[in-house]
């Protein structure tokens, strides 16, 4: 199997769809980035201080397009979460490698991000 990076997998289930993040994305996952109910819910470790609050499509793409740097890097990747009954993006979910000297350097981490 290739590489996350060289090769970017989608994941499907009768629910959902996981394909890599798009621009087009973006109005979807305001609805789940903009509320503030939801941000004490996303687990923002290791992520600089980002709570993950975006209010506007313009801090959206901007995250998105960060998202895409980080995967050309190679940093993590970012699958958006597509709920198969309404073609709606509902979340986010990012896998990603920490290099450290504990058990967890063996791991891949995951983090996901949805509305409820």
């Amino acid at each position: 199997m290739d590489s996350v990076y060289v090769s970017c997998p989608e994941f499907e289930n009768k629910q959902f769809n996981l394909r890599f993040i798009s621009i087009d994305d973006c109005d979807d996952l305001l609805k789940v980035y903009s509320d503030k109910k939801a941000v004490p819910l996303f687990n923002s470790d290791n992520c600089g201080g980002d709570d993950f609050y975006y209010d506007t499509s313009e801090k959206m793409k901007q995250v998105l397009d960060y998202w895409k740097f980080e995967y050309n890097r190679k940093g993590f990747v970012r699958w958006s979460i597509i709920d198969k009954k309404d073609n709606t993006v509902i979340g986010t979910i990012e896998l990603f490698h920490r290099e450290s000297k504990d058990y967890f350097t063996q791991l891949s981490h995951i983090k996901i991000k949805a509305e409820a």
